[in-house]
């Protein structure tokens, strides 16, 4: 039997066949997860671009406070995550980034003492794991 642990993360990444580097961004920070999937020439630095405008976002967007979640603002954050990808998508023309054959797909997970917001973008996916098994 193995001890239980209140919360782990663990991020895994694999590189595709076609491509000669790592184009995927994880960021964690506290109970904030982002996980980017770059394609294309210049998917990387997409890919890292979108993770680290994500996590800025989400503590803009929700500054008021990220320490507990009342059940009547679930309807907020929610739509805060949708907006921190469209916001993400204009920054990053806005810097310039050539996007014509490269972006990112992004997935986004806040924990919130028992509650979890996930976001996506794109094909990426979350899955949570209860006693090893992915739902």
């Amino acid at each position: 039997k193995q001890p239980h642990t209140k919360d782990s993360v663990s991020c895994y990444s694999k590189q595709g066949h076609l491509i000669t580097e790592n184009q995927d961004t994880m960021v964690v920070d506290k109970s904030l997860f982002i996980v980017c999937d770059g394609h294309g020439k210049n998917g990387k630095a997409v890919s890292e671009f979108v993770g680290d405008v994500a996590l800025i976002l989400f503590f803009l967007f929700n500054e008021e406070n990220t320490e507990v979640i009342h059940p009547k603002e679930y309807e907020r954050y929610s739509k805060n995550l949708r907006e921190i990808f469209q916001e993400a998508n204009e920054e990053l023309r806005q810097e310039g980034f050539d996007v014509s054959m490269s972006g990112s797909t992004a997935s986004l997970l806040f924990k919130n003492n028992n509650l979890i917001l996930v976001a996506n973008c794109g094909d990426s996916q979350v899955f949570i794991c209860r006693q090893g098994t992915a739902t």
